[in-house]
């Protein structure tokens, strides 16, 4: 029987891994929450092939967190596309994330809490974003 890693973590991160820079940042922040036991990085390709497994996984979880790294929202909109609903959305192109190399350990570091303070206070259903408005 698999193991269901939904109900161990606070939640589950769904990060882009896009060829560009920041789809590579959002991959590490991923990482970063997992480690440190924040939300479990799951598999965004098998959701987006419609595996049964993980779809349902996905479904199942308490919050669900989505880390794009541009405006194209692929990460977002595979998980809608699977009828995951009250994604926890973070854009890291909206973020203002300064100069300099995108795999310093710092912005790693701060891109990962400002996730971590989303996912502890989010409750899924509440379409908790990180986009400002306007």
């Amino acid at each position: 029987m698999p193991f269901c890693l939904c109900a161990a973590v606070p939640g589950l991160v769904y990060a882009c891994s896009g060829g560009m820079p920041l789809g590579e940042l959002a991959a590490q922040v991923a990482r970063w929450l997992d480690e440190r036991g924040t939300a479990r990085a799951a598999c965004l390709a098998a959701v987006g092939a419609a595996r049964t497994g993980p779809v349902t996984t996905c479904l199942a979880a308490s919050r669900v967190m989505a880390i794009d790294g541009c405006d194209q929202d692929c990460a977002r909109r595979c998980l809608e596309r699977a009828g995951v609903k009250g994604i926890i959305h973070v854009r890291l192109t909206d973020l203002d994330l300064g100069e300099g190399s995108l795999r310093a350990q710092g912005r790693v570091g701060r891109v990962g809490e400002h996730c971590r303070r989303l996912l502890l206070a989010g409750a899924r259903g509440a379409g908790v974003g990180m986009r400002p408005a306007g």
